[in-house]
C-alpha cells in the first residue's frame, strides 16, 4: 500500500458498508439485472467511474488522488493519470478515493456490485477474445494451494505456510488476499496453461474471504 491508503476505500469496503442488513450479497445479485455471464468492461462501468470522479481525455483516464465531502465545487483536485488497464489495476490494489462516498454522489448497491466485479476480475487473464466468462468448473482450496506452490513456485513450508513479498507465515487466504489485490506477473511464469490459470484466479477474484 502507499500513502493514499487512508484516503481510499477498497471495493469490498464500499459494498459491505452500504449493504442493507436485510439483504445479503447473494440476494442483491439475484435481484439485480447485471449479466453475470459477461466479462465486465470499462464501458459497462464508465457511468460509475464518472461518479467516483474519474474523467477521460482521449485514451487517458484521470482519477482524483484524494478529495472529501467538503471539497468546494470547482476546487483544484490533484489527479493521477492512467490508461484503461493501469486504471483498473490501480483501483484493484488501492481502492477508490473517498469522494465516491459524497452525499448524492455515492453508488447504489447494484452499481457497487458491478464495479466490484469489474475491478476484481482484473486479476484474471481471460483470453483476449473472451466476452462471456468461460465455465471453468469448481475450484477447491487444495487445488489453489497446489497451484501457488507447484506452478507459481511460491515458497511453502512443511508447517503449511507461504512466504511472499517479504511476508512469512501466510496462510492460503492471506495469500489469496494479496493476489486478489496485486494480481500476478504472468510474464514471469511463461508456459502455464491459461485455462488452469483463469480457473485459479477466478477463485481468487471471487473469494468472499478476501479482506477489505
Amino acid at each position: 500500500m502507499d500513502d493514499t491508503d487512508d484516503m481510499n476505500l477498497s471495493t469490498d469496503e464500499i459494498v459491505n458498508s452500504t449493504m442493507d442488513d436485510e439483504m445479503s450479497v447473494d440476494e442483491l445479485r439475484a435481484s439485480s439485472d447485471i449479466d453475470y455471464d459477461k466479462i465486465p468492461s470499462i464501458d459497462d462501468v464508465w457511468p460509475i467511474l464518472e461518479k467516483i470522479g474519474c474523467r477521460q481525455e482521449g485514451d487517458i483516464y484521470y482519477l482524483p488522488r484524494s478529495c472529501s465531502a467538503n471539497t468546494n465545487v470547482g476546487a483544484q483536485v490533484e489527479e493521477q493519470e492512467f490508461d484503461r488497464v493501469s486504471l483498473r489495476h490501480h483501483i484493484c490494489q488501492y481502492g477508490i478515493p473517498v469522494c465516491s462516498r459524497k452525499p448524492n454522489g455515492g453508488l447504489s448497491m447494484v452499481e457497487e456490485l458491478q464495479f466490484k466485479r469489474w475491478v476484481r476480475y482484473s486479476v484474471v487473464p481471460f483470453p483476449s477474445s473472451a466476452v462471456i466468462i468461460p465455465d471453468y468448473g469448481e475450484t477447491s482450496p487444495q487445488e489453489v494451494k497446489s497451484f501457488f506452490r507447484d506452478q507459481l513456485r511460491v515458497p511453502y513450508t512443511n508447517s503449511g505456510f507461504f512466504s511472499y513479498g517479504g511476508k512469512k507465515r501466510l496462510d492460503l487466504n492471506e495469500l489469496v488476499n494479496i493476489f486478489a489485490r496485486e494480481g500476478v506477473d504472468w510474464e514471469s511464469h511463461p508456459g502455464l496453461d491459461n485455462k488452469k490459470v483463469c480457473k485459479v484466479m477466478m477463485y481468487v477474484a471471487e473469494n468472499k474471504d478476501v479482506d477489505p
